[in-house]
């Protein structure tokens, strides 16, 4: 009896134990489903909250204020377009848009029955990096022999096969181009162009200087010709323009002013008519399962009608080849050449960035400022749903703009590409009516400029095993960056979903849904700009990325809810005292860093944010949107728990209405990137790092 006493003693502590952690977790269990739906945690934003300012002016108002004078001295986005034209060249290579711009426009002005512009890349983008080695005697400019070294050949047989022939790897020198070439190039003498002309893409990767000057060297000698330019007009219609080999200096003899204003010549060129704004996107659009229907006798149908015809344009004839390439493809076997190509880095000690953010011909540096990403992001985003909305084409934000969308309606701070679907029935029509079109923003509010580029096997809807994931994109000209564009079809490859229901609707990249995951598709706002999203947002996000709405952290970045925005933990660290957020060894304690920044006090906030201005500026587009998508949140999720939600599908007027009243196309939150790199230097750095990196590399004889 004693012996059994004293061992239902030993057993006591733990008993007691196991019953506090069944209080314990009772206590938590009752807790957690009493609690009401602004509480969801999922979400980390409180639905109550309208104010957006409302949590940094509990403890200091004038701190709140001096955020708020702060944010408000921000450079205005408006440039100068007033350009005073030099008398004389002072370099071999000189661009800007400004001057391009105007001479087209004034042209116009002079001759409204110009249809067709004299069109030469290095009059559209800066090339200027060139003049490095132009500026040198022609037999001390970079070769393609001097090349070989920089690149990353792990063979001894490419080595060797480089050596023999630079064609091996898309090179030519410049000596070696016969009177016939240097006349397709547009120039007189082989001193007029580099020592090396690079006239495709390798896929040797190199470092970002080499992979800049390759990628210019295409530009200014090799690079097609857009099939159309189009000067958007957000207050009429837009001026569209066909294009013929030439360059600009034959129009700028011909004028005999000063100065020009290319905004002042697209004014005159508006008809006053057209001023009041035609932008009213609908608020819900309802597409049938027949846009994502695109059969094979349907194309082969197609390409037979479209061979039939004569005197087709380059725009058509490039069509008719996707098709029949597309059909070729496909029998016997699967024979797709990749389509895109990108600006592969050589990933090391000193550099991650892998290059594949970037279209290889128009890549102008690694993404390495958060300020300049972001203003071409805001860009790009801007100009596609601008371009597409007046159109008609049909596309919504997917992946991780949509993930991004979901946080706080802004891009997440970390992202360097965007991503946006759209049915095949629309992607056809892209490529059909504006492949190769470059796009000129609004010249209000900058001098952007972004090429449509259409894949050649867009009519093959199966998954591809050849890297053409990804249909088409639209590409900022002036860094390579793009939006990627994917369509999706009604396709033979199926997959059993979650919801036990086959799942035929896919992209190229095994990306799968039902008709009802897609449509219909909701007016929104990512980053301040119009855009549409998909029908069911949370189910297509759990799908992708499992705990991604959940999930507070990504790498070194936190997400605030106090402040509604993205923040670096080394951007925190420059605020707070080392001790309260390290561990004893000196290691970063991220524990305790996201208590920091949770619990931040209006002071902190301020430094923060004058240390940071960019992250001012975030703070103030997620403020200015905030309002706005706590309420879209509440017409399209349903919370269950503290950790689950789930879609609302039902589309009622009043959130129609509340779409039509606050969905507007407000003016650009940055500067234009023309603004940031060529006015404010934001690029002076970056040129002249590659100044001295491409002075080191040895030149042959």
């Amino acid at each position: 009896m004693l012996l059994k006493y004293f061992r239902i003693r030993r057993l006591r502590l733990p008993l007691l134990a196991l019953l506090a952690l069944n209080i314990t977790w009772f206590t938590y269990y009752h807790v957690k489903q009493s609690l009401t739906p602004s509480d969801i945690e999922m979400l980390n934003i409180d639905l109550d909250s309208t104010d957006p300012l409302a949590e940094i002016s509990t403890t200091n108002a004038n701190y709140a204020e001096a955020v708020e004078e702060l944010i408000a001295n921000i450079p205005s986005s408006v440039i100068d377009m007033n350009y005073n034209i030099p008398k004389t060249d002072k370099e071999p290579i000189f661009q800007d848009p400004r001057l391009t711009y105007g001479l087209i426009l004034n042209l116009l002005n002079k001759d409204p029955s110009v249809t067709s512009i004299p069109f030469h890349w290095a009059d559209w983008v800066d090339l200027s990096l060139l003049n490095h080695q132009m500026n040198k005697p022609f037999e001390e400019r970079l070769k393609c022999k001097d090349m070989i070294p920089q690149i990353n050949l792990q063979s001894d047989d490419d080595k060797e096969k480089c050596t023999n022939d630079p064609r091996y790897f898309g090179c030519i020198d410049t000596k070696d181009l016969t009177s016939q070439e240097l006349k397709q190039y547009g120039v007189n003498s082989h001193e007029e162009l580099p020592g090396f002309i690079q006239f495709e893409h390798t896929v040797f990767s190199s470092n970002e200087f080499v992979r800049n000057i390759q990628a210019k060297t295409y530009v200014l000698a090799h690079m097609p010709l857009p099939y159309k330019v189009v000067f958007l007009n957000d207050y009429g219609d837009d001026i569209i323009l066909d294009v013929h080999k030439g360059k600009i200096d034959s129009l700028l003899e011909d004028y005999h002013q000063s100065s020009i204003n290319p905004l002042s010549e697209f004014e005159k060129l508006r008809s006053p008519s057209a001023y009041l704004s035609p932008y009213s996107p609908e608020p819900i659009i309802q597409m049938t399962s027949d846009m994502f229907n695109y059969t094979r006798l349907e194309l082969i149908n197609a390409a037979d009608k479209m061979r039939q015809r004569s005197n087709l344009n380059k725009l058509e004839q490039s069509y008719l080849y996707s098709m029949l390439a597309s059909i070729k493809s496909r029998y016997p076997e699967d024979t797709e050449e990749p389509y895109f190509r990108e600006a592969t880095l050589r990933v090391d000690s000193e550099n991650s960035d892998s290059g594949w953010h970037y279209d290889w011909r128009f890549f102008n540096g690694k993404l390495k400022k958060k300020a300049r990403t972001a203003v071409i992001l805001e860009r790009l985003l801007r100009n596609w749903f601008k371009f597409t909305e007046k159109y008609g084409i049909v596309s919504w934000i997917a992946h991780g703009p949509l993930l991004s969308w979901y946080w706080n309606g802004a891009v997440f701070p970390y992202d360097n590409d965007l991503d946006v679907q759209m049915p095949i029935r629309h992607l056809t029509k892209l490529g059909q009516l504006y492949n190769q079109t470059l796009v000129v923003e609004d010249l209000h509010e900058g001098v952007g400029k972004y090429l449509i580029d259409v894949g050649t096997y867009i009519h093959n809807r199966d998954i591809s095993r050849n890297e053409n994931h990804i249909d088409a994109r639209f590409i900022d000209v002036d860094s390579g960056v793009y939006i990627d564009i994917t369509g999706l079809a009604i396709g033979e490859t199926k997959r059993f979903s979650r919801a036990k229901q086959t799942s035929n609707i896919h992209d190229r990249r095994k990306h799968y849904y039902q008709i009802d995951d897609l449509v219909p598709l909701k007016l929104s706002m990512l980053n301040g700009v119009p855009c549409y999203i998909n029908n069911k947002v949370v189910g297509n996000l759990h799908q992708e990325y499992r705990s991604g709405i959940r999930r507070k952290t990504y790498q070194d970045y936190y997400f605030s809810g106090k402040l509604n925005i993205w923040i670096h933990f080394e951007t925190a660290k420059k605020v707070f005292e080392a001790n309260d957020y390290q561990k004893h060894n000196g290691i970063l304690n991220k524990l305790k860093m996201r208590k920091l920044i949770d619990e931040m006090t209006d002071d902190k906030v301020f430094e923060m944010f004058n240390n940071d201005h960019e992250l001012a500026m975030e703070y103030r587009l997620a403020s200015s949107v905030h309002e706005f998508h706590m309420k879209e949140l509440e017409y399209l999720i349903h919370p269950i728990n503290r950790y689950r939600v789930e879609d609302k599908t039902e589309i009622t007027d009043e959130y129609k209405e509340f779409l039509k009243k606050n969905v507007k196309l407000h003016e650009p939150f940055r500067e234009s990137l023309f603004q940031y790199e060529r006015i404010n230097g934001g690029l002076d750095e970056f040129y002249a790092r590659a100044y001295r990196e491409l002075d080191r590399i040895e030149v042959s004889e």
